[in-house]
């Protein structure tokens, strides 16, 4: 194939002095001379040749090529490492990688008022490897980058706050890039855009995702409206991708690598470089190591933190319970008595009868009001965040309810009719609690006058008032509710608490998804694996666990059982409760002592006093309490008593082999009277087998065994 290349073993003059040539002749893969700003290299096998560009523009506003030392270092390094005694590179997709990391380098050192990759330092490679961490975009802050991009156009544009939807959209139309600024069908030149802003050819999905929502808060609409989504084989409309798709986590260990090798590169070819570092820029380490430490391993996942999880969810009950009379009232155009009560209890702005399309963040500044379509978006939110809270279901599962989803069986309970849509592609019905069922009964409420309109049956669509246009659907009349944009949104609304470090929890709809199985597993009694894997309707509990089972979500497992531990030793203490098991009363017999020297020391003890106490005792322990069916397992690291269910003693619990008789003759078990339910229904079914004359003797008298068991099992944990 390099024979027929009309190029090869061409002389190219224009390579500079130092970069080695093949005979004298330029390199095999290069397809086109060395002084042209962009290239064409051949990539491995029959793959399409690759483009890799140097005329690109930096977030100062300048080309690369106005900076002619960094320029030319970065062309003379994209040359060596695949020509040369340093090359290390063997194709093209690669070669353009180097290039991009290098450029990408440059733009951060633009922004940060350095001109030489001489006066690069360890510690500038160090801060910048801990912005590499999260990613190219956390590098640049390419939000921040467009943001301000953004702005300098609303300013040549004379964009004004007083200034209507269509009036800011004809002014922002006159300075953006548009492709077909004539025709009908004219749209904006991200490309462009993006090359602007100083940042095209850098992390291009997550640009343009940034991108669309900046635009979409001034009002401009970056797809068409057939555009805006796409639907799949249910019916389903599922929203264009956002910025709420990335995730703020760690990049992987060998893309942190590739980020931080352009400073290895710098280095090491310094010798044909008449720009470079002349020091080690990790000393005692290298580009490798520290990808291998930090890659991955330090982000942040989707578990969503414990204390704003429970603020989230307490106050989206609360929108639901006390904003929704009011709101209610408002879409349909009425007044509410009591609205300013209400709402200036739980919202730092008054909510206005509006069709204003003011934006939440701008209300204080301008001394306005929250718009209706934004509070009801906010109360479709709230639904949402409950549903999926206590359901586990996807936001696209959310997004597809239909009025009537609700059912009872005989016994009473209700059960929500949702369709599956990532393995069994079905409707299926699935066990809710009634605080789903309340969320569901308001959206029933809120989409009513829609739904009569255009016969629809989805539930996250409104009308406010009798002449408003439908909300929530697309023109082929799939559901387009945002739930990830508004969820975001709505949980800065609503003042959720910081995390120790005061950055702000970013919330996700999946997130719920993940916490319901945490919460499932480790904290209610009677945690079942496979009860869990089929309640999300995955196709094995390898999958399930997955979900629980990383290093991040065990810390919050073990600070959950923690405190589960203290609080019921406590109410033991204070006499509220009684609980069983030969660990069980170690513990409860260690809780007494501490109860008594406190006792002793102050004429009153406080439960609070007792809680720090208990609490120290069971961190210096470490035992956590693992949920089974019948009881707790009180597992700890330095008990030397074994684990009958478990032939390793030195090994923990393990589980699928525990019964109830087995756990109590263990020395960790730990019965507490929420147990008592299971215990009371497994009672019932031994007492048929044990009656039936069907059933073999053996099993008759097993059965006789396990009733005797559990009814003392029973009494050791009522309360007197």
């Amino acid at each position: 194939m390099l024979a027929e290349r009309t190029n090869y073993y061409v002389r190219d003059h224009t390579i500079p002095d130092g970069l080695v040539l093949p005979n004298g002749y330029r390199p095999w893969w290069m397809l086109c001379p060395y002084e042209r700003p962009i290239w064409t290299v051949l990539d491995t096998g029959d793959k399409k040749d690759v483009t890799i560009r140097f005329d690109v523009r930096l977030p100062d506003g300048n080309l690369l090529e106005d900076y002619p030392n960094l320029y030319d270092t970065v062309r003379r390094i994209t040359y060596a490492v695949r020509t040369g005694p340093l090359a290390s590179i063997d194709s093209g997709q690669a070669q353009a990688q180097v290039a991009t990391n290098l450029i990408t380098l440059v733009r951060w050192m633009v922004l940060n008022h350095i001109y030489q990759f001489d006066d690069l330092t360890s510690s500038d490679a160090k801060e910048y490897g801990q912005l590499a961490v999260y990613g190219v975009d956390n590098i640049l802050n390419t939000e921040g980058l467009l943001q301000r991009r953004v702005e300098t156009l609303e300013a040549r544009a004379q964009v004004s706050v007083d200034d209507t939807p269509d009036e800011r959209r004809q002014k922002m139309q006159r300075v953006l890039p548009i492709v077909n600024p004539t025709g009908k069908a004219w749209r904006i030149n991200r490309s462009q855009f993006l090359e602007d802003s100083g940042v095209n050819g850098v992390a291009t999905k997550k640009a343009k995702a940034i991108l669309q929502e900046l635009l979409e808060r001034i009002g401009y609409a970056v797809h068409k409206p057939s555009a805006d989504s796409f639907e799949d084989a249910t019916g389903i409309s599922a929203p264009a991708t956002t910025l709420d798709t990335f995730d703020d986590q760690a990049v992987s260990t060998e893309h942190l690598r590739r980020l931080l090798k352009p400073f290895e590169y710098l280095y090491l070819h310094r010798k044909i470089l008449t720009d470079a570092m002349r020091r080690p820029p990790f000393p005692n380490s290298s580009a490798s190591a520290i990808a291998k430490k930090f890659g991955t391993a330090i982000g942040r996942t989707d578990t969503v933190p414990i204390e704003q999880a429970k603020v989230l969810i307490e106050r989206s009950v609360r929108w639901i319970l006390d904003f929704s009379p009011a709101l209610l009232a408002y879409q349909a155009g009425a007044s509410y008595a009591g609205e300013v009560d209400i709402i200036s209890n739980y919202s730092p702005f008054p909510i206005l009868f509006s069709e204003s399309e003011i934006e939440p963040a701008q209300a204080p500044a301008n001394n306005r009001g929250l718009p209706l379509g934004t509070a009801l978006n906010y109360l479709l939110t709230a639904c949402s965040i409950v549903i999926a809270a206590f359901s586990a279901r996807r936001a696209a599962e959310i997004a597809g309810l239909k009025a009537k989803c609700i059912w009872y069986d005989p016994a009473g309970k209700p059960w929500l009719q949702v369709f599956i849509h990532k393995t069994h592609q079905r409707n299926t019905a699935i066990p809710v609690p009634e605080v789903v069922v309340m969320a569901i009964s308001l959206l029933e409420k809120i989409s009513e006058t829609a739904r009569l309109e255009n016969g629809s049956p989805y539930l996250f669509q409104y009308k406010i008032g009798e002449t408003g246009k439908v909300r929530g659907l697309s023109r082929c009349g799939s559901p387009i509710f945002s739930f990830t944009r508004h969820l975001r949104d709505f949980g800065y609304f609503i003042d959720v608490p910081p995390l120790p470090d005061q950055t702000r929890w970013t919330f996700r709809p999946h997130q719920f998804r993940r916490f319901f199985a945490i919460v499932y597993i480790w904290v209610y009694e009677g945690g079942n694996w496979g009860a869990l894997s089929y309640f999300l309707r995955h196709f094995d509990s390898t999958m399930t666990k997955r979900y629980v089972m990383d290093p991040v979500v065990g810390k919050i497992f073990a600070q959950v059982s923690q405190e589960r531990t203290v609080k019921i030793l406590v109410d033991v203490a204070f006499g509220r409760t009684r609980v069983s098991g030969k660990q069980a009363e170690r513990l409860v017999e260690a809780t007494e002592k501490l109860h008594v020297r406190l006792a002793q020391k102050i004429q009153v003890v406080s439960e609070r006093k007792l809680y720090q106490r208990v609490q120290r005792l069971i961190e210096r322990s470490a035992i956590q309490l693992v949920g089974l069916p019948w009881s707790f397992c009180a597992s700890s690291p330095g008990s030397t008593a074994p684990h009958i269910c478990n032939s390793d003693p030195s090994a923990g619990p393990e589980v699928n082999k525990a019964t109830f008789n087995i756990c109590s003759k263990c020395e960790h078990q730990f019965l507490t009277p929420a147990f008592a339910p299971f215990l009371e229904r497994t009672i019932q079914m031994h007492e048929k087998i044990s009656n039936s004359s069907n059933a073999p003797e053996i099993l008759r008298n097993a059965s006789k065994y396990s009733v005797v068991m559990m009814k003392a099992a029973i009494h050791s944990v009522k309360t007197p």
